[in-house]
């Protein structure tokens, strides 16, 4: 049985972790450890984010995503591409349609775009498509 984490449940367990291993090791040793441990989580929390957040919209709709990976560059080159990936993103039906956990309108197994992030930036700046 696949268990869930909430987004409360990852971060107790990177502070929990941190304070033990803050207890054995000096404390510069203990903060990289930190910050390892959650840079390899940077992807579920940017799912797990992104589910909590839609989560809070009006319609509240029910998501469920595995990852989200972000691949940035920074690169000003017209042929070079930001990626951002979606695994495993499920929209699960409204309430009032079957109870079923396993019912669902959507399911991508993965979601691939590629922009160029400077781009964003003009559109921000400059209010413009």
């Amino acid at each position: 049985m696949e268990q869930e984490w909430s987004l409360k449940t990852c971060v107790a367990l990177c502070l929990g972790g941190f304070v033990i291993a803050a207890a054995f090791v000096p404390l510069p040793w203990a903060l990289f450890l930190l910050c390892f441990s959650l840079l390899l989580q940077v992807d579920r929390a940017l799912a797990l984010l992104a589910c909590w957040a839609i989560a809070k919209t009006p319609k509240a709709f029910h998501w469920s995503i595995e990852l989200i990976r972000v691949r940035p560059n920074w690169s000003l080159r017209r042929s070079c591409w930001s990626e951002i990936t979606v695994i495993n993103w499920t929209w699960h039906n409204p309430p009032g349609f079957e109870d079923d956990e396993r019912s669902y309108i959507l399911e991508i197994d993965r979601l691939c775009v590629r922009l160029q992030l400077f781009s964003i930036l003009g559109a921000l700046g400059n209010r413009r498509a």
